[in-house]
């Protein structure tokens, strides 16, 4: 059977916005329940006057004041999009917390790849994931039409995670590019980060596409000038960033010296480790790169299990966020040495 949401495009947040801005207009025109229950299921109840306006200083959804156009209630929606800045301070719900009046509730909702990036950089807002939004949904008790679409259009992009994270690839056909690794890689992540708390490893992963194939890339921050990151060939990638001021040979001597450093690791579990002293040496290189179970087959795949690949994951890091009477050989800051030419 015809969804409209489907048909209207479900990777796309002006549709999300859009049927949001919907529910309010009912609720103006005296159908009250959808907009009532799902902003209740959200923690929020409908202002007086709601009025509803897209792009509303650039926030995806606004729900003003009819009377004095005040915000009221924000909602800023990624699917398969994260938020955009070019520095700290310029993050969108940072730089909206900043700059616009305070608000009774501000959403940060995710429905799709952008849920495996990061929570909202501002903690005004209140951030909704898909499982959340359709536990919302389902708080919806009038039968509008358009809610039922929307709530099984929601199901399906929860099923085809699911089915990522297992490696069902029974309806391989309905995954939109990218978003078979971004899931996987994703839920690898969320599933690493008890381990990683327990064994006081501070770091911030993020999960996105990347460039216009695109690759997918699984990065693990950094320790200095390294930092650590999977993409869609499966292979856990250590890289350095270098500066391209300096001459060709230097750049090139820092990346010895970081695989001299990591030759000399030892790691928990059984890690295959490649280097890489090779190649183009521009704003970042790839050092070494560790097998850790995983194999590019059209999408990403578990070599022997899910498990496996959580140690062998985990087994990498320790030795990068690691210490050894201060810090182990692999992760100190790497010295600069200078010269000239190529290399």
């Amino acid at each position: 059977m015809a969804n409209l949401v489907r048909s209207l495009g479900y990777s796309l947040g002006k549709v999300h916005s859009g049927l949001l801005a919907h529910l309010c207009n009912l609720y103006r025109d005296g159908t009250k329940e959808p907009f009532e229950s799902l902003l209740g299921a959200l923690g929020a109840a409908v202002p007086t006057n709601p009025n509803p306006q897209r792009e509303w200083n650039r926030v995806d959804l606004a729900i003003l004041d009819q009377g004095t156009g005040a915000p009221r209630i924000l909602f800023e929606v990624k699917v398969d999009d994260h938020e955009g800045c070019d520095s700290e301070a310029n993050y969108q719900t940072v730089r909206y917390a900043r700059d616009l009046p305070p608000c009774v509730a501000c959403f940060f909702l995710t429905l799709g790849m952008g849920e495996y990036y990061h929570s909202p950089r501002s903690d005004r807002f209140k951030w909704v994931r898909i499982r959340e939004f359709l536990r919302a949904l389902d708080a919806v008790r009038t039968k509008v039409e358009i809610v039922f679409d929307w709530k099984e259009e929601i199901r399906r992009e929860i099923d085809l995670q699911d089915r990522a994270a297992t490696g069902d690839r029974s309806r391989s056909c309905d995954y939109r590019t990218g978003s078979w690794n971004i899931y996987l890689l994703g839920q690898l992540a969320a599933e690493l980060q008890p381990a990683l708390r327990a064994e006081s490893i501070n770091v911030e992963t993020t999960c996105y596409p990347y460039g216009t194939r695109p690759d997918t890339i699984l990065n693990f921050g950094f320790r200095g000038l390294q930092y650590m990151e999977i993409n869609y060939s499966g292979r856990l990638n250590l890289k350095v960033s270098l500066d391209t001021q300096q001459p060709k040979n230097a750049r090139r001597e820092l990346v010895l010296q970081a695989i001299e450093r990591w030759r000399m690791a030892t790691f928990a579990s059984n890690v295959e480790m490649r280097c890489h002293p090779t190649g183009k040496v521009g704003e970042s290189k790839t050092v070494v790169s560790f097998d850790v179970g995983l194999v590019d087959r059209e999408g990403l795949a578990f070599v022997r299990s899910r498990r496996d690949t959580l140690d062998r994951i985990l087994s990498v890091l320790r030795v990068f966020y690691g210490t050894l009477d201060g810090e182990t050989a692999a992760s100190r800051p790497m010295q600069t040495t200078g010269g000239e030419g190529g290399g």
